[in-house]
């Protein structure tokens, strides 16, 4: 059998069978009807090749992720949050916390000893190194300062989910006051953005919008990172070429 061949798109040909088809005179017998059929077969594969030529285009951002990107940037107190852990499972201690304003300037940095497991900076991650980790207070120490910042700023942090539980956790292991979070989780959103559905690393999407991250990002590069990908998507900027991201337009 063989293969079916796909017709290739032309534009010309397109416009002359959708006029031809739009004139026909109805049909008044079986030689009207094949000629009719056979120009409604030529119209459909010039159709079916244009369809194949759209599906092809580069994706469009979402206009709504667009909306709420500008959004976000025009409240006046955004904040990116970073929390550095020891790991990524319960129980993990607290090791920094980091937030950012909406210009990527530090509103509050504080590097805290992990007194459940000493000594331990997961430095490939964080960027700290165990000396870093040694001369620092107790995470209660720095706890009603850092509540009094988060209160007043609306949140972004890239896996949320993430920093709601390792504050809660470490909150309630060391009898400390609650946190109340109030924002949005910027991985779901890019998600969205991208249109997939398993985990996307911050890197990846800092590699697409020509904003590198080391492998080792210290918590106020991650910050940055974050930062940069809002400016992208308020712009509607997927992958990059040569282009450059304009600075903050809100």
């Amino acid at each position: 059998m063989q293969p079916i061949r796909e017709e290739s798109l032309d534009l010309t040909r397109l416009a002359e069978l959708l006029q031809k088809e739009e004139q026909r005179n109805p049909v008044a017998s079986a030689e009207d009807w094949e000629q009719a059929r056979a120009g409604r077969k030529a119209f459909s594969a010039q159709v079916a090749a244009l369809r194949r030529r759209i599906e092809a285009l580069p994706r469009l951002a979402d206009e709504s992720l667009v909306k709420w990107s500008r959004q976000m940037l025009r409240i006046s107190n955004l904040g990116f949050l970073i929390v550095d852990t020891t790991g990524t499972k319960e129980g993990s201690d607290i090791l920094r916390l980091y937030l950012a304003d909406r210009d990527g300037n530090a509103l509050f940095d504080e590097i805290v000893k992990p007194e459940r497991f000493p000594g331990n900076a997961n430095t490939t991650y964080t960027g700290l190194s165990a000396a870093q980790i040694q001369a620092v207070p107790p995470l209660s120490t720095v706890w009603p300062n850092f509540l009094s910042v988060l209160d007043a700023h609306v949140i972004i942090s890239y896996g949320w989910d993430f920093v709601s539980r390792q504050l809660t956790e470490n909150a309630r292991h060391y009898r400390l006051e609650p946190p109340t979070l109030i924002g949005e989780c910027l991985l779901t959103r890019a998600k969205e953005y991208y249109g997939v559905s398993d985990y996307l690393r911050l890197s990846s999407i800092c590699e697409w919008i020509h904003h590198p991250l080391p492998f080792t990002a210290p918590a106020p590069l991650r910050a940055k990172a974050q930062l940069a990908f809002l400016l992208a998507m308020s712009q509607g900027i997927m992958r990059l070429g040569d282009e450059e991201i304009d600075e903050h337009p809100f």
